[in-house]
């Protein structure tokens, strides 16, 4: 089984971001986005 997990994390202004997968073998991919509104003051 192969696995590789990638992230990317993201500041568009009020919004932060990350991002991942990982490959599962077989053909699978599991694949994830997480984004949260933040305040910036």
């Amino acid at each position: 089984r192969k696995s590789r997990i990638r992230t990317k994390i993201s500041d568009f202004g009020s919004f932060i971001g990350f991002k991942g997968s990982e490959d599962l073998g077989e053909g699978l991919k599991a694949v994830w986005q997480l984004e949260q509104d933040v305040s910036v003051a």
